[in-house]
């Protein structure tokens, strides 16, 4: 079901009030291109009919009409927030075209966090001695020595800086909204910034046993499952 709103728009020598349109019905291929220039956006024919009408009177120019159009897109885009609607890698393109986007501006302060318990994580990965266990996101409890959990850790790290730092910023506050904008929340988008962060978490014999008890039953079931390979006794 689409969503309709009345919109009032007007330039020299035209005005245009309350003029219906739809976003979400019609999304034709042969035309396609970004929601902000009027893709998924439906502008009722009489409206039209006056504005073409306007251009054969030499009331405005085809330009002029053709901006009156993309004001109208553009209005509406806004005030429906189709951007959260947009194709993520046209998002990512126009964030580096225009140095910072929406995205970057609200998810940009939890970067440096991200890098930190990156930097945790990799100093406890490389200390076995005093964080032997590794727990993985579907609850697989590892040695951290194990060959499952090295084979999908990097073999080196390092905090990302200058040009790279940019690039990583950009891409995590990308995935940020992927996570938690709605629309494409599951949707799951590689990039250099998560290249280390492969969900595992590394924690000490005590860390490991608290975990263990969280992931335990009131019956005794446990809830997460011991790695086969490496059989780890916490």
């Amino acid at each position: 079901m689409g969503i309709s709103a009345q919109v009032s728009v007007s330039a020299p020598g035209i005005e245009m009030p309350d003029v219906l349109v739809t976003f979400g019905i019609d999304f034709p291929r042969q035309r396609k291109r970004p929601l902000r220039e009027g893709y998924g956006q439906s502008v009722e024919l009489p409206a039209v009919i006056d504005i073409v009408a306007a251009i054969g009177a030499g009331t405005i120019t085809a330009a002029e009409a053709r901006e009156l159009l993309l004001r109208l897109a553009g209005h509406v885009y806004d005030q429906w927030d189709l951007r959260e609607y947009e194709q993520h890698d046209d998002l990512l393109a126009w964030c580096v075209r225009n140095g910072g986007c929406p995205d970057c501006e609200k998810y940009g302060d939890r970067f440096e966090p991200h890098l930190d318990a990156l930097a945790e994580r990799w100093r406890r990965y490389n200390t076995p001695d005093e964080y032997p266990f590794t727990v993985g996101r579907s609850a697989g409890l590892h040695e951290t020595t194990c060959p499952v959990v090295r084979r999908t850790m990097p073999t080196e790290w390092s905090r990302p800086v200058g040009e790279e730092y940019v690039q990583e910023r950009r891409l995590f506050c990308h995935q940020q909204n992927l996570r938690y904008g709605g629309t494409k929340a599951d949707f799951e988008f590689e990039m250099a910034a998560t290249k280390t962060d492969s969900g595992w978490t590394v924690m000490t014999v005590e860390e490991t046993r608290v975990w263990e008890a969280r992931h335990t039953g009131p019956k005794g079931g446990r809830k997460y499952r011991r790695c086969q390979r490496c059989a780890p006794t916490p």
